[in-house]
Formats: C-alpha cells, sequence, structure tokens
C-alpha cells in the first residue's frame, strides 16, 4: 500500500500545483481521497495520515482553502 499511496500522492501533488481554480483543487482532492476508498483495510492511524496528506496538497495549491471546505471534500467522499 505504501508505494501506491506514495505515486498517488506525488500525482496529485503535480496537479494539484497547475491547477486553475479551486475547483480544480476540489476535483483532485476528491479523486486522491476516492482512491483510498479502494485500499483494503484502512485503521485509524492511516486515515489519519491520509487527512494529513490530503491537507499538505491543498496547502501546495495556489488557493486558500480553508480547513473546513477541504475537510468536507475529503469526508464527503472517504468510506474508511
Amino acid at each position: 500500500m505504501k508505494k501506491k499511496a506514495s505515486k498517488l500522492y506525488k500525482d496529485t501533488l503535480k496537479e494539484i500545483k497547475t491547477a486553475d481554480d479551486e475547483a480544480m483543487v476540489r476535483e483532485h482532492i476528491i479523486r486522491f481521497t476516492k482512491a483510498f476508498n479502494e485500499f483494503d483495510d484502512i485503521d485509524t492511524v492511516e486515515c489519519e495520515e491520509i487527512s494529513v496528506a490530503v491537507n499538505r496538497l491543498v496547502q501546495a495549491s495556489n488557493f486558500k482553502i480553508p480547513g473546513d471546505a477541504w475537510m468536507q471534500w475529503f469526508d464527503e467522499v472517504r468510506e474508511y
């Protein structure tokens, strides 16, 4: 899982850095989060690590996105 998650993060980071607007950032965050729904047996610690990764991705964007917005995007689509 670690290798697959790392690649997913790096690919998403590249996309987020070139996003044209907040809506694109949202799309990338949702796609990133949904990808983890396909992983088997994500435990509590890993869920927290994914949340931290999402926060870092949002901070890497060119837009000021409030924590309540990106957390809502994250919480709406995650199934773990």
